[in-house]
């Protein structure tokens, strides 16, 4: 699957990508810390290979991206208390976005591969993405609202940039 999906990738446009986003913390942690994501994968990095910062483009979002992950995890938000929320400065070069119906078309996935199932497929795009350097990607929130923006920083560029603009105590 991986050499399908890294020659499909070349022939896709990708954009740059400057805003904020924001993503959940254990209090007083790194804003842009991959190591727990390294470690215990996810959708969009396969465990042991490669880091992710998953981030979400609304604030609003936050609190059900917790329960999310707290619920996978099979524990409760309280469990994973006290977290911060951070606000983050994103100025990204090279960005896919799955969200694009013709992005998707091309890679064969269907909207719901991207939010529901098994990380398998995810994972394998995953790797390929990150072998082509791409430095981030527009998804689909898991929550059924807004986007996310997963950043792989170990592809980012000299002139992209990730820095916490904004921080302040999460409160359930």
């Amino acid at each position: 699957m991986l050499p399908a999906f890294s020659k499909i990738l070349l022939s896709l446009p990708t954009k740059a990508y400057r805003g904020v986003v924001h993503r959940h913390i254990p209090e007083g942690g790194d804003a842009a810390a991959t190591s727990f994501s390294r470690s215990a994968g996810g959708r969009w990095n396969p465990p042991g290979e490669f880091g992710a910062l998953y981030t979400t483009t609304d604030e609003d979002d936050i609190e059900r991206e917790m329960e999310r992950a707290a619920e996978k995890r099979g524990i409760t938000p309280k469990d994973l208390m006290p977290r911060d929320i951070v606000t983050i400065s994103v100025f990204l070069q090279k960005v896919l976005d799955l969200t694009d119906p013709a992005v998707l078309h091309a890679l064969k996935f269907n909207p719901d591969e991207l939010t529901e199932g098994t990380y398998e497929r995810t994972r394998d795009l995953a790797r390929a993405i990150f072998k082509a350097g791409i430095e981030g990607i527009v998804v689909p929130s898991a929550i059924g609202k807004g986007k996310n923006l997963v950043i792989y920083s170990g592809n980012l560029s000299s002139k992209s940039s990730v820095s916490e603009k904004r921080r302040r105590k999460m409160l359930l």
